[in-house]
């Protein structure tokens, strides 16, 4: 396994938002999933964040994995479009107090079309739906170009910002 420096951007909110998606076309929805098996979540992981570089949870030894997805602080939500897969969030509510969007993404088929926002909306509804201290997530340099602009338009503030060493697979 070899690793890169990758600058890092930590955002966080303190009371709700008043962000509302824009219209989009199609019929978006939202699913809550329930003990998602590793193979299946891993498809869909690597299917939103193959673009992206995302490699943790597929690094991460299969049995952390489960454990993170078998616990009942940790929600998996997907987004339909027209009855078909177009992407997820998975929220973490381990840490008492807090509400971290692990995870918000699109299959590449769907970005660029408005539903960045719309899932975004509806993690900061999920999220905020337990009445937290506060909501937060990261992203960083591989991330869509748009992300930090979406999520300090949606009320988001950075509060930090630093270099982590991120795992890759080798080659």
């Amino acid at each position: 396994m070899r690793t890169l420096p990758v600058h890092t951007t930590y955002l966080e909110m303190r009371e709700p938002s008043r962000f509302k998606a824009a219209d989009i076309e199609g019929k978006p929805e939202m699913r809550k999933r329930t003990r998602v098996k590793p193979d299946e979540h891993l498809m869909l992981y690597e299917a939103v964040g193959r673009d992206h570089q995302w490699f943790d949870r597929i690094l991460m030894p299969d049995e952390e994995l489960k454990a993170i997805l078998e616990d009942d602080l940790i929600e998996l939500h997907t987004l339909h479009v027209d009855g078909r897969l177009a992407g997820y969030i998975e929220l973490d509510r381990r840490t008492q107090g807090d509400v971290e969007i692990s995870y918000l993404g699109l299959l590449p088929g769907y970005i660029g079309r408005g539903l960045g926002q719309f899932l975004l909306e509806k993690a900061l509804h999920l999220a905020w739906s337990s009445r937290p201290d506060r909501v937060w997530l990261h992203t960083c340099e591989w991330d869509h170009k748009g992300a930090i602009p979406l999520y300090l338009k949606a009320g988001f503030r950075i509060y930090d910002r630093k270099i982590v060493m991120q795992s890759l697979p080798d080659e």
